[in-house]
């Protein structure tokens, strides 16, 4: 499997135009269209991962934010 930056630099060379390997696509509109997708498809699939980790870095403060609730409540404050 190809990685990240490698698919990156692939979609590259579909926006730029027909040619070389992808000689295969007879329109240079839809080579081009599928280029666009797949760099969407890659920023969208790297800002999904920062949101998970900010979404389990907020779960986790508020979980610490309740267990001081919890022990100042039963100190009695």
């Amino acid at each position: 499997m190809l990685k990240r930056h490698d698919l990156e630099r692939e979609f590259d060379r579909f926006i730029v135009g027909p040619g070389g390997a992808q000689a295969n696509f007879g329109d240079a509109r839809v080579t081009s269209a599928i280029g666009y997708l797949g760099k969407a498809v890659l920023k969208l699939d790297r800002t999904s991962s920062r949101l998970a980790v900010v979404n389990i870095v907020l779960t986790a403060v508020i979980l610490a934010v309740g267990v001081v609730q919890i022990y100042l409540m039963l100190r009695g404050h």
